[in-house]
């Protein structure tokens, strides 16, 4: 039934009924609110919710499932840290700053990823099932939407030491590199997702194990993944950082600054450089050297943070102290001890002690 109204519009009264109801039961209809806006609203949910909202409606579920929606909202998201503590078991962890306090809880994962973690990379994660390595027993894995990849076996069998997952933005492309012992050499495999092949990549010769001591300290940073052998093994007075480039596959040597034979030294991510931690001896106070120059390795100390909270957490010993990664985008250096975490503000000398639960 048709019938105009004053400005000579046709109207079907079965639509105006259905406005009127749909107006008194305070419903929106989804599907006619503009696609921008839509988007707009969605990118800016935390992606755990985000996830559940893909029922709602048709429009939803495409944008929420939309590869440029999702890049889109990775950029807008605010990152936080995973880290996994044995206490005694695998226990995931993450740590994110609310306001000025840095928030840390347990992250209640259901099998698989009640297991090894080794590497994230973009809200993804390696993980390794335990006794698994020998058959290839590596697995990506979205911890949000439960979704989870085998990845095929590597060519060696030995079991290896150190792993690392990077993603290289220009060509869209993740990459998985494993390290393995084998004898007095080092052998270096990358499998590129969606392939079914690992590649072995070459070692120069004077990229060696040590006494069983292995790597030391590793962090991926701008498709460069760091490795810090504590053994010297060139100069008596320097010490080198080793390398890989993720985007040609290729290895380097990096002067490290200063000594880092300390247990509490490390290499990690700060902001989008990266950056060697070293404690003064005998002091609660760290030295933050920012690597400016990679190729040429040039290292500027930047920061200077004193941790005197530090003398409250377990054990009492600045020694079990290191540093996890940053948060704020460089502004805020985050340091582990057992189960407690240290937020240490750069700028202001601020430090904040939490624990899972906290």
């Amino acid at each position: 039934m048709q019938r105009r109204n004053s400005d000579n519009i046709v109207v079907t009264v079965d639509q105006e009924r259905k406005k009127s109801k749909s107006k008194k039961n305070g419903k929106v209809d989804l599907e006619n609110i503009p696609e921008e806006i839509i988007f707009g609203i969605l990118a800016n949910i935390p992606a755990h919710n985000l996830y559940e909202f893909r029922p709602v409606c048709k429009l939803w579920f495409k944008l929420i499932t939309d590869p440029n929606f999702i890049r889109q909202h990775l950029s807008r998201s605010e990152p936080g840290l995973l880290v996994q503590c044995h206490v005694p078991r695998f226990r995931t962890i993450f740590l994110e700053m609310k306001g000025e306090r840095l928030r840390v809880r347990y992250l209640n994962l259901e099998p698989p990823f009640k297991t090894r973690i080794h590497a994230s990379c973009n809200g993804l994660i390696l993980l390794e099932l335990e006794g698994a390595n020998e058959t290839g027993g590596l697995f990506v894995a979205n911890p949000v939407t439960k979704q989870c990849i085998k990845l095929p076996p590597r060519s060696s069998t030995s079991y290896s030491y150190s792993y690392e997952f990077a993603f290289h933005p220009a060509t869209k492309e993740y990459k998985v590199l494993t390290l393995t012992e084998q004898g007095d050499n080092c052998i270096c495999e990358i499998l590129s997702l969606g392939s079914d092949t690992w590649r072995p990549v070459f070692v120069p010769q004077e990229f060696r194990v040590y006494n069983s001591i292995y790597v030391a300290t590793k962090r991926f940073l701008n498709n460069v993944a760091g490795f810090h052998e504590d053994e010297e093994a060139f100069d008596e007075d320097e010490e080198y950082m080793y390398s890989m480039d993720m985007v040609h596959e290729t290895f380097h040597m990096t002067r490290l600054p200063v000594s880092a034979y300390g247990r509490e030294d490390g290499l990690f991510e700060l902001g989008d450089v990266l950056a060697l931690t070293t404690r003064i001896e005998r002091t609660s106070r760290y030295d933050i050297w920012v690597l400016k120059d990679f190729h040429k390795g040039d290292w500027v100390k930047q920061y200077s943070v004193v941790l005197e909270g530090v003398q409250f957490a377990y054990k009492h010993d600045y020694n079990a102290l290191k540093p996890v990664g940053s948060l704020r985008k460089g502004k805020v250096i985050i340091f582990q001890e057992h189960i407690y975490f240290y937020a240490a503000d750069v700028e202001v000398g601020k430090e904040d002690l939490e624990t899972p639960g906290s």
